[in-house]
C-alpha cells in the first residue's frame, strides 16, 4: 500500500510540472504575439507620418505649378500654408522651362519633390496659355 501512495504523489508532480511547463510555454507565445502586435502597430503609425509629409509635397507642387500658371514669374514665395505641416520651393526659371523642387515636412518627416515644365506663354498678354509638365520625380536620398 506505500508503493501505491508514493506512485501516486510521483504523479501529481509530473502532471504539476508538464502544467508549469505549458503554462510558461503560453506565456512567452502571448508575449511574443503582443510584442510583434505593438511593432506592427508602430510601423502603421511611421508609414502614416512619412504619407503625410508626402501627401504635403505633393500639395505644396501642385499649389507651385497653379501659381506658376497664374504667374508665370512667380519665385516661389510665399509657399502655400499647411495647418499640419510645412512646405519650401525652389523655382528655377530657365527661358520658357521652371524646375520646381518642394520639400514637405510633416513633423520630423520630410519628402521632397521634383518637377520641370515647359510653358507656352501669350506674346501679347503675358498669359500662360499651356504649361506642360516636362518630369516629376521624387529625388532618392
Amino acid at each position: 500500500m506505500m508503493t501505491t501512495r508514493f506512485y501516486n504523489r510521483k504523479s501529481g508532480i509530473a502532471a504539476l510540472f508538464v502544467v508549469v511547463v505549458l503554462g510558461a510555454a503560453s506565456l512567452v507565445l502571448a508575449l511574443s504575439a503582443t510584442f510583434l502586435g505593438l511593432g506592427e502597430i508602430e510601423e502603421a503609425f511611421e508609414a502614416t507620418r512619412g504619407g503625410k509629409a508626402f501627401s504635403i509635397a505633393d500639395g505644396c507642387l501642385e499649389e507651385t505649378l497653379e501659381r506658376i500658371r497664374e504667374n508665370p514669374n512667380y519665385d516661389g514665395s510665399p509657399p502655400p500654408t499647411f495647418t499640419d505641416g510645412s512646405c519650401t520651393i525652389i523655382v528655377t526659371p530657365s527661358g520658357l522651362q521652371r524646375a520646381v523642387a518642394v520639400e514637405g515636412a510633416f513633423g520630423d518627416y520630410t519628402k521632397k519633390l521634383q518637377a520641370t515644365v515647359t510653358l507656352t506663354i501669350d506674346g501679347a498678354t503675358g498669359v500662360v496659355l499651356y504649361m506642360n509638365m516636362d518630369n516629376w520625380s521624387e529625388p532618392t536620398l
